[in-house]
């Protein structure tokens, strides 16, 4: 697989929302706060795998992105290393609803500066060139006008997971009926 740096911001997010916690258990949060006093090193995240999925590279390194989106907000970074994969690894997972935009944190919890437009409007604030990070200029959505998955006690996976559950099962009992 071939690697390259890319800015954060011009990589999307494949999920609607995310957990606010990486799979040991380490806070989101608590990792960005960690980078930027130097306790760790956003090397120790990367690369994040990226893979052009319908003209946009998008990234099934959700919660990565997430830590790299906002340490980009607050000017820590500029660029991140990620590396090409297919498609298909990245596109059973595509639930966002905002193109990729943003990310909604599960459980309720605030999540910090991090979409493409926080991270543009920050950058031109500053008079600093943004060469490219968005290269297709799309309309922000909010998640703030959809249901809070978080607080609904089903995440977006589950939901997905369940719908596929009762296809399968409906597959399974049709099947059989031709059988008898």
């Amino acid at each position: 697989m071939n690697k390259e740096h890319m800015a954060p911001s011009s990589i999307r997010f494949s999920q609607n929302d995310i957990s606010p916690r990486l799979t040991r258990g380490d806070s989101l949060h608590g990792i960005i706060d960690e980078i930027k006093s130097g306790k760790r090193r956003i090397m120790d995240f990367l690369p994040m795998q990226v893979a052009n999925v319908g003209g946009k590279c998008c990234t099934e390194n959700n919660r990565t992105l997430y830590i790299c989106r906002v340490l980009e907000f607050e000017k820590v970074i500029s660029t991140v290393e990620v590396e090409n994969i297919p498609p298909h690894r990245i596109q059973w997972r595509m639930t966002t609803e905002n193109e990729g935009i943003g990310v909604r944190i599960r459980g309720g919890v605030t999540p910090r500066p991090h979409s493409i437009a926080q991270i543009r409007g920050h950058v031109q604030e500053r008079g600093m060139d943004f060469w490219g990070a968005v290269t297709d200029p799309v309309p922000e959505r909010s998640h703030s006008d959809q249901r809070d998955v978080g607080n609904s006690g089903m995440g977006t996976a589950a939901a997905v997971g369940a719908v596929g559950l009762a296809a399968g099962i409906g597959y399974l009992l049709w099947g059989s009926r031709d059988k008898r």
